[in-house]
């Protein structure tokens, strides 16, 4: 879609449907008239048209991506605080249990102790990653 021509009219008013906010009128000759908060700018030829209206659609796209990268640091903060929380209090339990722990049970309490290490190691990669790449 470089050079004038190129593209019909009817396929510039069905891009200019995509413009948000302002008004616009197309008008002969691929001239186009867009007025946002009461100002108006005319826009000469194909390759303006589509310019303007690209611009709108990345800016529109980059707008949505940060709102999804807010939602997700939201989540992932919110998911490993409440992962956080119960293994933090395991691991306070078994620390609890250990001086009552009997000869045939050391086993079970090194393995579950073991677990929640590991879980815990888990964690913090997962929010070391977060941080490392913010959303």
């Amino acid at each position: 879609m470089g050079g004038h021509g190129e593209i019909d009219k009817s396929e510039l008013e069905r891009l200019c449907e995509d413009l948000p906010e302002g008004t616009y009128s197309l008008m002969s000759g691929a001239v186009l008239e867009y007025t946002l908060h009461k100002k108006s700018i005319i826009f000469k030829g194909t390759d303006a048209i589509l310019v303007i209206i690209r611009s709108f659609n990345t800016v529109e796209t980059m707008q949505k991506r940060a709102t999804e990268d807010r939602f997700k640091s939201v989540l992932l903060s919110t998911v490993t605080h409440d992962i956080k929380t119960p293994l933090t209090a395991l691991q306070n339990n078994l620390s609890l249990l250990l001086p009552h722990v009997q000869a045939e049970g050391r086993e079970y309490y090194e393995a579950t102790s073991i677990a929640t290490r590991v879980l815990e190691f888990y964690l913090y990669d997962i929010i070391v990653f977060s941080l490392s790449h913010p959303a």
